[in-house]
């Protein structure tokens, strides 16, 4: 079974959440988080895991982190709506 395949369909749920290259560096973290699961790790192993370091700068993530434009908010609303919709089996919107 790829666990990628599976996760990628729910990821994009977040997709509006972000910029695309915004979603892309939340795509990279979520993966690599889930590969690195119990592990302890840092930003730079995040970037190793998936290879990341060879496609962008090792410093592109932290500025991403600090400065790049999304939601907390519309990310844990987002969260919420597919807690829920799993949940009751149709999406609520909680507006």
């Amino acid at each position: 079974m790829d666990a990628q395949a599976l996760i990628i369909p729910l990821l994009t749920t977040f997709s509006h959440c972000f910029t695309a290259p915004g979603y892309a560096h939340f795509q990279h973290f979520v993966l690599a988080h889930m590969g690195l699961l119990g592990v302890p790790h840092c930003v730079t192993e995040v970037m190793r895991l998936r290879r990341w370091h060879e496609v962008v700068h090792w410093s592109t993530p932290y500025v991403f982190m600090k400065t790049a434009r999304w939601s907390c908010q519309a990310v844990s609303q987002c969260l919420l709506e597919l807690i829920f919709s799993s949940r009751l089996g149709t999406p609520q919107a909680l507006g």
